[in-house]
């Protein structure tokens, strides 16, 4: 990062969480819309952890991080997928087995 990067942007360092954190600059020379397009790119660009991580933190939810919000995700769906694959065999069992005792009634007539 060069001069002109610093005098822009303020930087902060956090070496136990492996962050860099930008900041406009009190010393900014760009405009408020010049700096509201930067900070909209920048969080477009986010992954999908990251932006967990980004409304987490902006909303107070610091201890719900991306990945556990991800993961929650995952197996609350596997978990509804599962209950409507069991739910559907079941009724195509119940099915095969109406459709069996039909057939034997209608040959013991």
């Amino acid at each position: 990062m060069g001069l002109s990067t610093f005098e822009t942007w303020y930087a902060v360092f956090d070496a136990d969480t492996q962050r860099v954190g930008l900041a406009e600059s009190i010393n900014s020379q760009l405009t408020p819309a010049q700096s509201a397009e930067f900070n909209n790119k920048r969080i477009h660009k986010l992954s999908l952890t990251e932006l967990f991580d980004y409304h987490g933190e902006k909303h107070g939810l610091e201890r719900f991080n991306g990945s556990t919000v991800i993961i929650s995700i995952c197996a609350a769906i596997s978990i509804i997928l599962t209950i409507l694959i069991v739910h559907f065999c079941m009724k195509k069992r119940e099915s095969k087995k109406t459709n069996q005792e039909e057939a034997r009634e209608y040959l013991t007539l």
